[in-house]
């Protein structure tokens, strides 16, 4: 055997452990840092539901207030306003009950219709 060969498989033993373990200190406190710096922020989003190619729907936080948004072809615009009950079930990592969602969301069906029928 060459002695370069036994050099280089030698430092690979020892390279790559350190490499590992330098890969795991970064993803177990870096996490930490990475929550620090966007926990300041003013605008979150929460959830982002693609509804076609170029439309979506998100709940985000402005302010700390909870929004239900569209964003799509013609802009962005805010449906609704949501409970915050409804974001401190999901930041609890408790379902959000589905009932009371799609009641919320029948009444912005209602809401939009009147206002169709008022133009």
């Amino acid at each position: 055997m060459d002695g370069n060969f036994l050099i280089e498989v030698l430092k690979l033993i020892f390279l790559l452990p350190a490499i590992l373990l330098l890969i795991y200190i970064t993803l177990k406190y870096g996490s930490r840092y990475a929550e620090r710096f966007n926990s300041g922020r003013i605008i979150k989003v929460y959830e982002r539901v693609p509804l076609s190619q170029n439309t979506f729907l998100a709940v985000v936080t402005v302010k700390g207030k909870p929004y239900l948004m569209t964003n799509g072809e013609n802009g962005a615009q805010i449906l609704m306003e949501l409970d915050e009950e409804i974001l401190k079930n999901y930041q609890g990592g408790r379902t959000v009950n589905s009932d009371f969602l799609l009641n919320q969301l029948s009444k912005l069906n209602i809401r939009k219709r009147k206002d169709d029928d008022e133009n």
